[in-house]
């Protein structure tokens, strides 16, 4: 039970790591300041400074959606990379290091999972596709690495 324990808690603080990690080396794009509340006058219209600032503020929205869009698409790559990278070593060191190899992988499935929800935000339906096709690929690739490659054939 302790084994368990600890490599789910290795997975969580390993991935954490790498999410953390990667926001204080590449920063997320501001949300634009939010104006100050409309005041209609009489006649319930806008004065030309207040339709100005609404103009001002939707246009600070469309650019920081096209932003925070490619920020999601970067930071999804980077994470997937990573995650590929835990991954691997989690594999490589399984025959040898049973808990932390459990533990870095389970980190590598997070992260991963983690990237792939970056991906789906960006608006991007191709990216969205090649970003779960890797994810596919990667699990498929592992179940095979870890549980097929080295196991002997049934007899028939």
């Amino acid at each position: 039970m302790l084994k368990i324990i600890y490599t789910l808690f290795l997975g969580l603080i390993v991935s954490l790591f790498v999410g953390i990690g990667v926001s204080v080396f590449y920063d997320a794009p501001d949300f634009p300041q939010v104006p100050e509340p409309v005041k209609f006058s009489e006649g319930g219209q806008l004065t030309a400074e207040e339709e100005q600032a609404q103009r001002d503020h939707d246009a600070a929205l469309e650019e920081f959606s096209r932003n925070d869009q490619a920020y999601s698409r970067n930071l999804s790559i980077v994470l997937t990379v990573a995650a590929v990278l835990m991954l691997v070593v989690g594999v490589g060191l399984s025959h040898k290091l049973d808990v932390l190899s459990d533990g870095i992988l389970l980190g590598g499935v997070f992260t991963l999972i983690y990237g792939i929800g970056r991906g789906l935000a960006s608006d991007d339906e191709v990216f969205r596709f090649i970003v779960v096709t890797i994810g596919l690929a990667i699990a498929l690739g592992l179940g095979w690495w870890k549980f097929v490659r080295n196991a002997s054939p049934k007899a028939v």
